[in-house]
């Protein structure tokens, strides 16, 4: 435990210098994100929806997609964790709207419409048909990553596609 709490006050520590030292908006909006991930981590959800929309007022109308997909990515994570499942969605759309190329927030798009087909069978179809392209490209773009895989398997699988959901 005395592990994590030095952690924990070393960690905010370097964000409390990052945040003092950021000279440009997207240093700023960096600052941010860094505090929202290690809130979101703590399980301080108002505590990462501030620090993440901090970071996208910071960044304005400027630049940096990357960057404003993943403070996107985070406000999406909170909506998530309150069940606020539509928001979630559009937020993880406005991510991928950003930076498409994003496997994370792919994976975690695909993983909502999977949880969402399970609980409403009766519209299910168009959600695992997104689900499963979502997925598919996210394998693509990171072929290391096992759960991508197994998230994509769980959709063929749900979709009744259970063939495809099998190595070759």
């Amino acid at each position: 435990a005395s592990f994590e709490v030095d952690l924990d006050q070393r960690s905010s520590q370097a964000i409390a210098l990052m945040e003092r030292f950021a000279a440009t908006p997207v240093q700023q909006a960096r600052a941010c994100n860094e505090r929202a991930v290690t809130r979101l981590h703590r399980g301080d959800l108002p505590g990462t929806e501030a620090a993440a929309r901090a970071g996208l007022r910071a960044l304005g109308g400027g630049d940096a997609p990357l960057l404003r997909a993943e403070l996107r990515r985070n406000v999406a994570a909170v909506h998530l964790w309150r069940n606020e499942t539509q928001a979630a969605y559009r937020a993880y759309r406005r991510s991928l709207t950003l930076a498409p190329d994003q496997p994370e927030a792919r994976y975690q798009m695909a993983a909502l419409l999977y949880r969402f087909a399970q609980h409403t069978p009766d519209r299910s179809e168009p959600a695992l048909a997104e689900a499963a392209d979502l997925a598919q490209r996210a394998c693509g773009l990171a072929p290391g990553r096992a759960d991508v895989y197994y998230l994509l398997g769980r959709v063929y699988q749900l979709a009744g596609k259970a063939p495809l959901a099998h190595a070759p």
